[in-house]
């Protein structure tokens, strides 16, 4: 009875130090996601608070409705921050770190170092901004008058027979519009629209909001900021700091896999062609719940993204041999992309001057803790902007009769990665690895991806020509551009 008394307690003990732990790291991911998303709606977006807890906070998965009932959120809407921190019992038990997110205008809001919080070094870390000068020049990029038709301008084009329309298209295009924003409320799960934009022929057709959203509202593009990102690297090599085939990566192999053919490999290896594409051989969980999920980790808890990605990223296929779909990577080209630079100002200029080119006012892309923009997630653009964005890739690269991009880098982006072409039979496929095999996305390899871009060679998408392409990203974001049509489209929400 004494031995069954010691292991019941043994297992009892157990069970209560992964509870808690669980726990813990449940409630610092949701501290980190709530602060946040409210830091960013409030002060990026202009939105309420009680719009982000009555939508993104009330409609989200279980974890957070749980995070929102256990946690206390304070907004200092002089200083811009954002603090959420566990209450009651889980506060005395010290369970749930709590997160402190910070506004920079043009940087956005960065969840500070876990020792930034409530302390001088938060302010320090605030004071590291981007010129008022530099950001004034995009702000007043864009011409606001409505006479003048975007992109140009803001106005929408009304003489659509000029554009060879009739008036039963238009029709027909705007009942479609507004089917998007519909709800059916027997449905499992809500559509949540919130805008919509149509170009056709370099011209903005039509276009629609949510209630209390407007044309001037910057939304979140989740993954369509990986798109973005690989332009920004593009810029940069056709400036010759960065080449495509050079490998910027140190061999520190992190992988305690036993199969000897995978500890041969390494990440010196790598190329940034590599990376882009999704073919690096190096696997990174992309998974975005559970508590082992490492992207809600890197998000929302690590203080450097790009540092988190290289810690948990492992080399496991040879390159170019094998596609997967991994943030943790762009954040890493992000970190070198940064490093091309002397400075983080320098860097964080670069980006902003390539979003003024583009008259694109409203863009900007969050940094962490470490100054590394997000390049996996965290961009906020109107609809309008994001369509400018993707009028520059419909038209090879030249907007507003400048070449902003190369015509080449557009086709490189849109090319498909060798991993994913139907040809390619070097796949590893060790049975010992049946969870990253598993996590594969399914269609990659039917020329599914570019550099960063989602492709259509074979009619992935169904009844879409096959010569589109988008950037696409969590919660039904997308830019879809189909230069056969001389159209794009984005879907935000």
């Amino acid at each position: 009875s004494k031995l069954l008394l010691i292991l019941s307690s043994i297992i009892i003990a157990y069970f209560l130090y992964w509870f808690i732990n669980i726990l813990n790291v449940s409630l610092t991911i949701g501290n980190g996601y709530k602060s946040k998303l409210i830091c960013s709606a409030i002060f990026i977006s202009n939105r309420t608070l009680d719009s982000v807890l009555n939508e993104e906070l009330s409609t989200d998965s279980i974890l957070f409705k749980i995070v929102s009932k256990a946690t206390n959120v304070l907004v200092d809407y002089k200083k811009k921050t954002v603090n959420c921190e566990t209450t009651g019992i889980l506060k005395f038990l010290s369970i749930g770190q709590s997160r402190t997110t910070f506004y920079r205008p043009g940087l956005g809001c960065t969840i500070a170092s876990s020792h930034y919080s409530h302390s001088i070094l938060l302010e320090q870390q605030q004071q590291q901004s981007i010129d008022s000068n530099i950001l004034n020049k995009q702000f007043e990029s864009r011409e606001k008058i409505e006479s003048i038709k975007w992109p140009e301008g803001e106005a929408i084009e009304n003489q659509f027979e000029k554009l060879g329309l009739t008036q039963k298209q238009m029709d027909q295009l705007n009942y479609v519009i507004d089917q998007n924003f519909e709800e059916n409320l027997g449905e499992n799960r809500l559509k949540r629209t919130r805008a919509i934009g149509v170009a056709y022929k370099g011209r903005l057709i039509a276009e629609r909001y949510a209630t209390n959203y407007s044309s001037q509202t910057p939304l979140l593009g989740w993954s369509m900021t990986k798109s973005v990102l690989s332009a920004l690297v593009g810029r940069r090599i056709a400036d010759n700091k960065l080449s495509l085939h050079k490998q910027y990566l140190n061999n520190n192999n992190n992988n305690n896999n036993n199969n000897n053919q995978l500890n041969q490999l390494n990440r010196s290896n790598v190329t940034l062609d590599q990376l882009l594409r999704m073919s690096s051989g190096l696997f990174f969980d992309e998974s975005y719940s559970g508590i082992g999920g490492a992207v809600p980790r890197m998000l929302f808890v690590s203080n450097d993204t790009a540092k988190f990605a290289l810690e948990f990223s492992d080399p496991i296929h040879v390159p170019d041999s094998y596609w997967y779909y991994a943030s943790g990577c762009t954040n890493i080209i992000s970190k070198i992309l940064k490093d091309s630079f002397d400075n983080k100002q320098q860097y964080w200029q670069f980006v902003i001057d390539f979003f003024t080119q583009l008259k694109m006012a409203s863009a900007l892309i969050e940094v962490d803790a470490a100054g590394t923009f997000i390049g996996s997630s965290f961009m906020y653009a109107t609809a309008r902007d994001w369509l400018r964005f993707g009028q520059l890739f419909l038209q090879n690269g030249t907007l507003y009769g400048k070449q902003i991009l190369s015509k080449d880098w557009v086709q490189y982006s849109i090319t498909p990665s060798i991993a994913t072409k139907p040809n390619n039979n070097n796949l590893n496929s060790n049975n010992n690895n049946k969870i990253y095999l598993q996590s594969v996305k399914p269609g990659a390899k039917f020329n599914q991806y570019g550099a960063q871009w989602w492709l259509n060679h074979d009619n992935i998408m169904q009844g879409i020509p096959n010569d589109a392409f988008s950037a696409q990203g969590h919660d039904g974001q997308i830019l879809l551009i189909i230069p056969s049509l001389d159209l794009v489209v984005v879907r935000l929400g």
